[in-house]
């Protein structure tokens, strides 16, 4: 049996079971965020598991994926909790769920995993020296705390510089509306405060294109987006102009980039992940970006029919039977 682990949101793995099913083959999905909307039993002795009325022996089970498990916040509980605990309490709960999801993932340590979860915590800046080290090239990159270093920076170099989460971007909610993290060019300094948080600064890369990688088991699935001619998209594709949708296609990554992807993905421990790179179009080399252990792939696989959700079945459907 493969184990699909997830949210009740993610619709990209909806497709995936839609090919297991096709090919016939038994699977679970548990979505973190149903299980404390429903009726859920471990049992550490028995190594047992029932959700949703299913019981599940965890002998029968070989390969697990781990997609987007987590975010209590989107349960009806926690959105309940909220009404009447304060910030202490709702905090325990929070902790309290991550030790459930953890005994899920405890219950399947020595199963073959697609993405392994302990390797999915990623730092952005881990992973820039991760990728020089293997011989990746990399935007100029600093961690800078106020104006002056900036502005040494710039008088220095004489360069354009962006600044970006080092985190994952964050959704901020507020009565009329959400707002959005996105990567934004430094071009006003005079609002620049005399100190600010410690923020990642880099040399902005006049990109040819930008490439979004899907990698799972040895291969790699790339996709090229020609960003850079709306000024809407230039620095940060996720800024969409859906009133002028940008020109994707596939693309064939050079052998001497996968190469080193390859060595730096073995130094991580993922044999599944999702990867940006940046072509520039001033000196032609390839910028490593980041890496999302659990990124999308549907946005790759539809433009460039790459059909990603029946070759994750069938990765899953052969760990299973190993």
């Amino acid at each position: 049996m493969v184990v699909l682990l997830s949210n009740s949101d993610d619709a990209s793995i909806d497709y995936v079971i839609s090919w297991l099913k096709f090919f016939n083959h038994e699977y679970l999905r548990i979505n973190a965020d149903e299980i404390v909307d429903n009726k859920v039993y471990i049992s550490i002795t028995e190594k047992k598991i029932i959700y949703k009325n299913i019981n599940i022996c965890i002998d029968d089970i070989n390969a697990i994926w781990f997609r987007k498990f987590g975010f209590i916040n989107k349960t009806n509980y926690y959105k309940l909790a909220k009404q009447t605990l304060g910030v202490d309490e709702l905090q325990h709960i929070v902790l309290e769920f991550r030790s459930i999801l953890l005994a899920f993932i405890s219950a399947f340590k020595k199963k073959k995993w697609l993405t392994p979860p302990e390797h999915t915590n990623l730092n952005k800046l881990d992973m820039l020296f991760l990728a020089k080290e293997c011989g990746l090239d990399i935007p100029e990159s600093y961690i800078v705390s106020n104006k002056k270093q900036l502005l040494s920076l710039q008088n220095k170099f004489k360069k354009i510089y962006i600044s970006k989460s080092v985190y994952e971007p964050h959704f901020i909610h507020v009565s009329n509306g959400v707002f959005s993290m996105f990567t934004k060019e430094i071009v006003d300094m005079d609002k620049i405060p005399e100190a600010f948080f410690p923020s990642l600064i880099q040399e902005k890369i006049l990109k040819k294109y930008e490439l979004r990688i899907f990698y799972i088991d040895g291969e790699f699935f790339t996709m090229a987006i020609f960003s850079q001619g709306n000024k809407k998209t230039e620095l940060d594709f996720r800024n969409y102009d859906l009133t002028n949708l940008n020109r994707q296609i596939p693309y064939n990554l050079p052998c001497a980039i996968k190469e080193k992807l390859k060595t730096m993905l073995s130094k991580i421990g993922l044999n599944c992940c999702s990867i940006d790179i940046i072509k520039s179009s001033t000196d032609e080399k390839y910028y490593f970006l980041e890496i999302n252990p659990t990124g999308q792939f549907g946005m790759i696989s539809i433009p460039c029919n790459y059909e990603l959700f029946k070759k994750i079945a069938i990765t899953l459907i052969e760990m299973d039977k190993k």
